[in-house]
């Protein structure tokens, strides 16, 4: 293994088992919605689908995650481990349905 693939495997584990970094994510992501957004998951999920197809990729998750301030110095692993935790039919998105469940 190199240093490159030690550093992927390492911040993936840290995004799986770490529940600090879960609930940083949490906290931050919810005051966002609340303060930001009034809490309407419909205005929230409208800002980040860019693509417009009804599901939150891990792409559009970082700019969730950065907009939350994050602290993101590994937040492309970290939306990831958001899609893995949350993605409830395995099409590697979260649609409105599946972010209100956490939200």
């Amino acid at each position: 293994m190199n240093w490159l693939q030690l550093c992927v495997f390492c911040t993936i584990i840290m995004v799986v088992r770490c529940d600090w970094r879960r609930d940083d994510i949490v906290n931050k992501v919810g005051a966002m919605y609340r303060n930001r957004f009034n809490s309407d998951a419909g205005v929230m999920f409208s800002r980040y689908d860019a693509d417009h197809n009804g599901g939150l990729a891990s792409n559009e998750i970082y700019n969730v995650l950065v907009d939350a301030n994050c602290d993101c110095w590994a937040c492309g692993a970290w939306a990831d481990g958001v899609i893995d935790q949350l993605d409830r039919n395995g099409d590697k998105q979260l649609p409105l349905s599946e972010l209100r469940a956490v939200l």
